[in-house]
């Protein structure tokens, strides 16, 4: 078996879709099919992985990526953005992820992946020294782990969501599953 095996992989597909409401936000509202809705699937997995993998709430279950002699016990996580939100003047903008330094929010939310401590706690904390994350493109982010395994150990994540010129200069929106590290 080859000392440099390269990590698992999980795709995870974040459609989202909606409208912005006549007070100007955009939020979740339960029972309105025209609010913002947030649709999490499986896009791909390297190897192969089980439905269980990507909840419908966001939530990731590690242990649902299959292993392979080929590659290590390591999971690294790409998050996969595409959609768009109706405006109240009727046009559509697009949504895509972050960047370092847009915010929102008291206390502030920074940028488009940081980890908290558990659900609905938006406080960022650190990330261990095992983890890294990276902006690849406006579409894609990247959670790297290289710690050997968390034993089904979860932990919590958020993302920022940006819709330019919807609002000036753009609405900022973040939504916080968990992840177990199987």
């Amino acid at each position: 078996m080859p000392a440099n095996r390269p990590d698992r992989e999980l795709h995870v597909l974040l459609n989202i879709s909606g409208h912005q409401n006549a007070n100007g936000t955009i939020q979740n509202v339960p029972g309105d099919p025209n609010s913002l809705q947030f649709n999490y699937g499986l896009n791909y997995a390297r190897p192969s992985a089980n439905v269980g993998a990507v909840l419908s709430d966001g939530d990731l279950d590690l242990s649902q990526v299959n292993t392979d002699p080929a590659y290590s016990n390591r999971v690294d996580i790409y998050f996969e953005v595409t959609g768009s939100i109706v405006g109240n003047d009727g046009n559509t903008y697009p949504v895509r992820f972050a960047t370092a330094t847009e915010t929102s929010g008291n206390p502030k939310q920074v940028g488009f992946c940081w980890r908290v401590n558990n659900y609905n706690d938006e406080t960022p904390i650190a990330w261990p020294a095992t983890m890294s994350v990276q902006r690849v493109s406006n579409c894609e982010v990247e959670i790297n782990d290289q710690s050997p395994g968390r034993n089904g150990v979860p932990y919590y994540y958020c993302l920022g969501i940006v819709i330019d010129n919807i609002a000036s200069p753009y609405y900022y929106i973040t939504f916080d599953p968990k992840i177990v590290n199987g």
